[in-house]
């Protein structure tokens, strides 16, 4: 890509004219692709030329990771975030989020998606906060293992930051109960 060859070539000055917005700037770009490979090679660099990544970087290559359909390794990259001392933000939960809508989500990814909009949501505001349980508890509808306890924890924790459930969402929490008799509309 184009931006990939100005990050050579700045690579390949003396001094080296590349920085962490650079770095970024690929990164947007294999994220936009959903090319995850990519994405990793571009964190492997900034860290061999000595550069931290930030916030933006590691949302940016969370991004690459769940347009790949690659989840997991997003979670990886939250703990690294983590570990160099930076706190994931809300478009660190929006990105994990959206990535459990395109996968079928275990019970620990739901269970880490609710602790990580606990720790987030005091940023958001009332319409992302909505939004996001409510993407959320969809996905703890879809989860194969404890459904119903990983959709019951999602609804009350959904209730306890004070988010109304939508009527699909009550519908689809009744719909889940073992023997609700409850029918699909």
């Amino acid at each position: 890509s184009v931006v990939q060859q100005l990050v050579s070539e700045a690579e390949a000055a003396a001094p080296p004219a590349t920085d962490i917005v650079s770095y970024n700037t690929l990164l947007k770009a294999y994220a936009q692709r959903g090319d995850a490979n990519g994405a990793s090679d571009v964190i492997r660099k900034l860290k061999a030329r000595g550069l931290r990544p930030n916030a933006i970087t590691f949302n940016t290559a969370m991004d690459a990771m769940v347009r790949a359909n690659r989840l997991p390794e997003a979670w990886l990259l939250v703990d690294e975030m983590r570990t160099s001392g930076l706190r994931a933000d809300k478009f660190t939960c929006s990105i994990l989020i959206k990535g459990l809508a395109k996968v079928t989500p275990t019970a620990a990814e739901v269970h880490s998606a609710l602790a990580l909009l606990s720790e987030t949501e005091s940023a958001c505001d009332v319409s992302l906060r909505n939004t996001l349980y409510h993407a959320v508890l969809e996905a703890a509808m879809q989860v194969k293992e404890n459904r119903h306890t990983v959709a019951a924890a999602a609804f009350a924790q959904l209730r306890r930051a004070g988010v109304v459930p939508s009527a699909a969402a009550q519908r689809s929490m009744l719909q889940s109960l073992p023997g609700s008799g409850v029918q699909q509309a």
